[in-house]
């Protein structure tokens, strides 16, 4: 859109107080490759892309084991 479109104050709020709360959530599943693995597979038997981002991701993980981050 060209101009700004009103947004309601109570969902902006709303936004606001999820922040912190799903900051956490992400944050405590990317600390366990694993466990993304476990949840996506189901995903690659219909999907090729996501297929191919759990290989990068495999092969980055794999590669990474051995630094210290």
């Amino acid at each position: 859109a060209l101009f700004p479109a009103p947004y309601p104050l109570k969902h902006y709020q709303k936004g606001i107080e999820l922040q912190e709360p799903m900051g956490s959530l992400i944050c405590g599943i990317i600390r366990d490759p694993k466990l993304i693995h476990e949840v996506l597979d189901s995903f690659c038997k219909h999907d090729k892309f996501m297929t191919r981002l759990l290989q990068v991701s495999d092969n980055f993980n794999n590669c990474a084991e051995g630094v210290p981050r």
